[in-house]
């Protein structure tokens, strides 16, 4: 019997060849071959181990190398895969964007919570109107070095076990304020000791 060659190292006409063979073979055998496998699967319920992570993560990266130096597996391989992000779309659609936004709103709480749950400038504490603050007016540049946003952002300081030395939280109002002026008004306010309403007209006076 001659050796069985994995696929990568198998010429093209004999890639087709093979893949002809496979698909004759499964047609023409397709009932039997799905009894089997559920046969399979009752006859052994709770005794096949599933994958650990690590293994999970090893089976991923190898066959992420052989579709790297085999253009027509990887192809394949995304063809394979959007069709099935496809047709998870259609059935698990509408579930699946609700549990992400329950995660996310889920992920911010904690967050905010986290660094003190209101504004450092006005003390606003509608969870909806506050975002993380880079203290040091940084986070321009930190976004150009690859530094996320958003829920990614929260994830990753989650993760940091939430470091206080260059992160606060804002409400919106005060984050854009301080990005924009340097300082927000509030604490203009504060050390001029002054109202900064007082210097806002309104359009309709104006007239």
């Amino acid at each position: 019997m001659s050796k069985y060659k994995p696929r990568r190292e198998l010429t093209e006409a004999q890639r087709k060849a093979r893949a002809a063979s496979d698909k004759k073979y499964y047609e023409k055998n397709a009932k039997r071959i799905i009894e089997r496998q559920a046969q399979y699967a009752i006859n052994n319920k709770g005794k096949v181990p599933s994958l650990t992570p690590e293994k999970q993560s090893e089976y991923a990266k190898r066959c992420y190398l052989i579709r790297k130096v085999d253009p027509e597996r990887q192809t394949q391989h995304l063809k394979t895969k959007r069709a099935w992000e496809k047709k998870d779309r259609m059935k698990n659609g509408t579930k699946k964007r609700g549990y992400s936004r329950s995660w996310a709103l889920n992920l911010k709480i904690e967050v905010m919570n986290a660094y003190g749950g209101i504004c450092a400038c006005c003390g606003e504490s509608e969870i909806i109107f506050l975002t993380i603050d880079h203290i040091n007016n940084d986070g321009a540049e930190k976004r150009r070095n690859g530094e996320p946003m958003g829920n990614t952002l929260y994830a990753k300081l989650k993760r940091l076990g939430f470091p206080k030395s260059e992160y606060q939280v804002l409400c919106m109002n005060c984050n854009f304020a301080k990005g924009l002026y340097g300082s927000c008004p509030h604490q203009i306010k504060k050390c001029l000791d002054i109202d900064t309403t007082q210097h806002v007209s309104s359009p309709a006076a104006e007239v």
